[in-house]
């Protein structure tokens, strides 16, 4: 089964597969990152075609080895902070952190970046800053649609 992602244009399996929380693929578990790679094939062989993956979470390098060869018919949705208490996370920042993914993810675009944990006091800045820079990004052919 699949179902539209929010308001965009995606179609994403109505199950998605999630590359953080505890056990971020196996590898917060003793396991390595071969292991990752085929939790995430696994997934994409049953149908799951919605990734969900973050810097922070050590996952993208697997990520970009399971999809490789099949990048067209997987979403995949990634994230970045937007700074940590009074220190944000500079425009210029931002599209190095995600230049950096799309390298890890072995790919040229993301489905959708997210920012990840914003505080009620980010939301001023992300708003005034970083959402500006995430729509050139986005005009630009790096990111599908903002999170």
């Amino acid at each position: 089964q699949s179902v539209r992602l929010g308001r965009s244009d995606l179609e994403v399996s109505v199950a998605g597969l999630g590359c953080g929380g505890h056990s971020r693929l196996g590898m917060a578990t003793g396991h390595n990152e071969t292991h990752a790679v085929k939790v995430v094939e696994h997934a994409l062989g049953l149908g799951i075609n919605f990734i969900d993956t973050a810097r922070a979470y050590g996952t993208e390098p697997a990520v970009g080895k399971a999809i490789k060869g099949r990048r067209e018919t997987v979403v995949i949705s990634t994230k970045v902070s937007p700074g940590r208490g009074d220190a944000h996370l500079s425009a210029d920042q931002l599209v190095d952190s995600l230049e950096k993914s799309l390298t890890r993810l072995g790919t040229d675009y993301v489905d959708v970046l997210h920012l990840h944990g914003v505080s009620a006091a980010q939301y001023p800045y992300c708003v005034e800053v970083l959402v500006p820079e995430m729509q050139r990004l986005r005009d630009a052919g790096k990111i599908r649609f903002l999170g």
